[in-house]
């Protein structure tokens, strides 16, 4: 039992300090791509944390009802990781971008639900409409970054934001 102990207690060292460790390189990737580092955050660890969440998804169509509990699975953590982050970072650092910022992305998880909808709707998913999402969330993605590089120029050059100067930091 103390071994138990022990060990868990060192695994959750050790994901507390590898997690750090992403955060301060996703950090500096995004200063080195120029890009905002919510977004490569976003991107990155957001790739991180699905991981297992797609293995689960990958394991349970081997299952009966298997597309039920991967689709379960894929919506439900979404559901959870936006609210509960968006919730926990609006408390902690009110939210301060501008409602093009809103529309623009809120029109994009839009669009991303009413298509993974829209295939799911018969029951089923095809190798097809699979690859349809895939390639939206890559668009998606590049769109994301993009919008984030435009508005990060912008931020820069603006002397009347108060928060240009932290683009500048580096970490």
């Amino acid at each position: 039992m103390i071994v138990d102990i022990l060990l868990l207690v060192v695994g959750v060292l050790i994901v507390v300090f590898s997690a750090d460790r992403l955060v301060l390189a996703s950090a500096e990737l995004a200063s080195r791509w120029g890009v905002s580092a919510v977004i490569v955050g976003a991107v990155i660890i957001g790739f991180g944390s699905s991981a297992p969440e797609l293995m689960v998804s990958v394991l349970a169509l081997d299952q009966p009802n298997g597309l039920d509990l991967a689709v379960g699975n894929a919506v439900g953590s979404n559901i959870a990781n936006i609210s509960l982050v968006l919730a926990v970072s609006v408390i902690l650092y009110p939210f301060s971008g501008t409602s093009a910022i809103l529309k623009r992305e809120g029109a994009l998880m839009g669009a991303a639900l009413g298509l993974a909808s829209l295939f799911l709707w018969d029951g089923r998913l095809t190798t097809l409409e699979g690859g349809l999402l895939i390639g939206a969330l890559v668009l998606s993605g590049v769109l994301v970054v993009g919008w984030s590089r435009k508005s990060t120029a912008f931020e820069e050059n603006d002397e009347t934001n108060p928060y240009a100067e932290w683009s500048q930091l580096k970490i």
